[in-house]
């Protein structure tokens, strides 16, 4: 009668009673070589370039036909085994490996079955003998109220080290926000820091840009170009210029026209870059603002 545990073998192996062969292996030699195989794949799935012990490993398998068992012999096909040697690929050996260590986990659980079983009888007549029976314990009953605990009042070390921990981490943070909000630079309006003396027409501040831009002040030169821009759009019914209003309330009395918005906007956004971003600005800059400067004025009836 064949064994229940070879019936589990169903990764390739094909049952099949039959009559003993010359070239078979004995049960023990079957898992000798499984044995074998799992060591030669763990070296393998190492190294960088596992062909050599691949080839060894194939070897092992190429010829096994047959597996004898006491009352029998059954035919296996090793195919599950060859195929996965022969490609070479790491995935392909990846799992082989875990085929070959589930087969001999299994076998090894088996076999250690198979030793203890007849031990538990004789386990059982042992715990039998009167030496070894005692009398039943009363379990000591578990009080329903905990004793109250006498605590001294006030915080512990250990708790108030974590207060003060949180509260200097809260502190730092504050202060880091606090910090980081006085450096923002929020432009409100047009600011009067050039001269006294603002320009009132748009060809007035055409002149100051000019001025300005010949003394190499592109900075200041860029900022009488948007002025005169404003003052260019009041002169002419478009807006209402007042040195109170931000530059973005100067920008929506136009929204309902889309491209003078987005003439102005684009002038205006240069003008904040310059202004209060402190971009870099050189002479190509300059004139290329005062050619979108020539657009605005051009555009406006």
């Amino acid at each position: 009668m064949i064994k229940p545990f070879w019936w589990l073998l169903l990764l390739g192996i094909l049952p099949g009673i039959v009559h003993a062969q010359d070239a078979s292996l004995d049960e023990a030699q079957f898992w000798a070589l499984m044995r074998q195989t799992d060591t030669l794949l763990e070296l393998a799935l190492e190294q960088p370039d596992p062909s050599t012990i691949r080839a060894q490993a194939l070897q092992l398998w190429q010829n096994v036909r047959q597996v004898r068992l006491v009352d029998a012999v059954i035919e296996v096909d090793t195919r599950w085994m060859v195929e996965p040697l022969s490609t070479g690929d790491t995935a392909a050996l990846e799992r082989l490996r875990q085929q070959v260590s589930a087969l001999l986990d299994y076998q090894a659980r088996r076999v250690a079955g198979a030793n203890g079983g007849a031990s538990l009888p004789a386990l059982d007549e042992v715990l039998r003998d009167p030496r070894f029976q005692y009398a039943d314990v009363t379990p000591t009953p578990i009080p329903t109220q905990m004793p109250a605990l006498d605590l001294e009042p006030g915080f512990s070390p250990e708790l108030s080290q974590i207060l003060l921990v949180v509260a200097g981490v809260a502190a730092v943070i504050a202060i880091f926000l606090y910090f980081i909000r006085s450096l923002q630079i929020q432009p409100v309006s047009l600011e009067d820091t050039a001269s006294p003396d603002e320009p009132t027409s748009s060809t007035a501040a055409v002149d100051l840009a000019a001025s300005h831009a010949q003394a190499r002040d592109y900075r200041s030169a860029i900022r009488y170009l948007y002025l005169s821009s404003l003052l260019l759009l009041d002169e002419r019914s478009v807006i209402h210029y007042d040195s109170t209003l931000t530059n973005r309330e100067h920008l929506r009395q136009v929204h309902d026209r889309p491209q003078l918005h987005e003439l102005l906007r684009r002038i205006v956004n240069v003008f904040e870059d310059v202004w209060y971003g402190y971009a870099p600005v050189d002479e190509a800059f300059y004139q290329q603002y005062l050619q979108q400067i020539h657009q605005l004025w051009q555009f406006v009836p």
